[in-house]
């Protein structure tokens, strides 16, 4: 459960509390600089879609607030490559093909 709320008089901000976020803060602490760290959970569903590359990292990685009996590792997003278009071209034309593909738009 997530709880969120403004907090404070002087210089109020929008605040969220809870397990899963203090779950997805010590995540974010156990990664590197300039990685995209990559949760079990997300992991499942990012293999279910071809072209992610990623590297699983140790166990031990893990925010110890995981219990040992959630299944999986965290792993870094290392890059993408659509499978429809050619290896050597640049990172975009490989994200273009992919937002076309699965019709992904962005809401204004």
């Amino acid at each position: 459960m997530v709880l969120a709320g403004v907090v404070g008089k002087k210089m109020p901000r929008y605040c969220l509390f809870g397990h899963n976020v203090t779950i997805a803060n010590k995540f974010e602490s156990t990664s590197e600089p300039l990685r995209v760290n990559v949760s079990p959970t997300t992991y499942e569903h990012l293999i279910k879609t071809p072209g992610f590359i990623l590297e699983k990292r140790s166990r031990d990685n893990l925010p110890k607030e995981i219990p040992s009996s959630e299944p999986g590792t965290c792993h870094f997003l290392n890059g993408y490559r659509h499978p429809g278009v050619d290896e050597s071209n640049p990172l975009d034309a490989h994200i273009q093909a992919a937002v076309t593909e699965y019709d992904i738009t962005c809401g204004m």
